[in-house]
């Protein structure tokens, strides 16, 4: 988490004169493989760290696997909200009229529990992003795989996020973050049993521009 937060600000503190579509572009084609090439050094760091000896490639790219992690993120402009995805989790966006939005939703079954990775050989391939308008506001929600798998139908688990973003306008973010442990908690145990988590942003309309 702590590479992708790193790379998003670098990307975020592009200077705004060069354009939305510049940040948009490198965003959807390079912001996927600077993330995973970034990981994969950082884990042959720590695999170095925590041997005597040098270990040679192939053990690197072997054990790398046992870090492996799927990778939702977003970035948040004036004008736009930028998500990619590797892997698993569903990246979900509320818009202010209660109409919901999923980039990357795809109507089919997985096979087991497998899902793509950082530590897959072809990370920066299956990295995904789109941008969505910001204009009108909404909430942003990026959930683990387990989120949804304690639903019994996609249908439900949208109606949870519904219900979350209209809390999230009533009682404020410091209630909703005192409440979400438990919600999340109670959803794991009669559900998917995984471990969860949902992050939750809110954003108010657009400015326009001048």
């Amino acid at each position: 988490m702590q590479i992708a937060t790193q790379q998003l600000l670098v990307m975020r503190g592009v200077n705004p004169e060069e354009g939305e579509q510049r940040l948009r572009r490198s965003f959807q084609d390079d912001c996927g493989r600077l993330i995973a090439r970034r990981w994969r050094e950082a884990v042959a760091d720590d695999l170095r760290s925590r041997e005597d000896q040098p270990l040679p490639p192939e053990d690197l790219v072997r054990q790398s696997v046992r870090y492996g992690s799927t990778l939702l993120a977003a970035l948040v402009t004036d004008a736009s909200i930028h998500v990619g995805q590797l892997g698993d989790g569903d990246i979900v966006w509320v818009r202010a009229d209660g109409r919901i939005e999923r980039p990357f939703y795809v109507d089919e079954p997985s096979i087991g529990t497998e899902t793509e990775s950082l530590c897959s050989r072809d990370a920066a391939l299956r990295w995904q992003a789109v941008s969505l308008e910001r204009s009108g506001g909404g909430t942003l929600f990026l959930t683990s795989d387990g989120v949804a798998g304690s639903f019994a139908t996609d249908t439900a688990f949208e109606g949870f996020l519904r219900d979350r973003a209209q809390q999230g306008l009533e009682c404020g973010p410091a209630e909703i973050a005192s409440r979400l442990p438990v919600w999340l908690d109670e959803l794991s145990a009669r559900g998917s049993g995984d471990d969860i988590t949902l992050a939750m942003v809110q954003l108010p309309a657009a400015e326009p521009a001048h």
